[in-house]
């Protein structure tokens, strides 16, 4: 199996927890966490859409972020550059309060489609490739998407190649924060499915 096929196989995967996650949950308990160290699940979902948004389309590909590509910013009702690390609970807190699930479900459907347009063409050599700590620290910093974040973002990520930021934004990230997001729905006494 090449490192293509085995990311789409893992990929598919991950693309099936999100929906299991909010089942039986009321709007409140998606926009609010029982325990304060973690954050809510609405957050958990679009932090994991925006970082695979940035990573495979902007930083794997040097293209334009989904996001950017339609009316997300209103639709969302979030901020359009940054995707979340770095950020203060109050500002997690007033995040929740105001993004719109359904249209985060349409924005991560759309991520979706979009990271498996962009790996299905990606010629597999590629994956070998050097991204510059020059052209994470434009992404990062200058285009804002690392907000508070940007430097040590930069830092973590230099001189990457791009099939460790695809495996890494495309399904190690996403399963980290999908397991945070099956311990919120278990503190709030809910089953997960798996």
């Amino acid at each position: 199996m090449d490192a293509i096929t085995f990311f789409l196989e893992r990929y598919k995967a991950y693309q099936d927890y999100p929906s299991f996650l909010v089942d039986g949950l009321s709007d409140e308990q998606l926009r609010s966490s029982p325990d304060p160290s973690l954050n809510p699940i609405l957050w958990l979902l679009w932090h994991t859409a925006r970082s695979e948004d940035v990573g495979i389309n902007r930083l794997l590909t040097d293209d334009t972020q989904v996001y950017h590509n339609g009316p997300w910013r209103s639709l969302l009702n979030a901020e359009p550059r940054r995707f979340g690390t770095g950020m203060t609970k109050d500002e997690v807190h007033s995040f929740c309060a105001r993004i719109h699930p359904i249209e985060l479900t349409a924005y991560r459907a759309a991520v979706k489609k979009k990271t498996i347009d962009v790996v299905t063409s990606l010629p597999p050599e590629k994956l070998d490739d050097i991204i510059s700590e020059e052209f994470y620290r434009k992404v990062f910093t200058d285009e804002g998407v690392g907000g508070t974040a940007a430097g040590w973002l930069a830092d973590i990520y230099s001189d990457s190649t791009k099939g460790w930021l695809l495996g890494h934004l495309g399904l190690t990230h996403n399963f980290y924060h999908i397991g945070q997001a099956a311990t919120v729905r278990r503190l709030y006494g809910l089953e997960n499915p798996w």
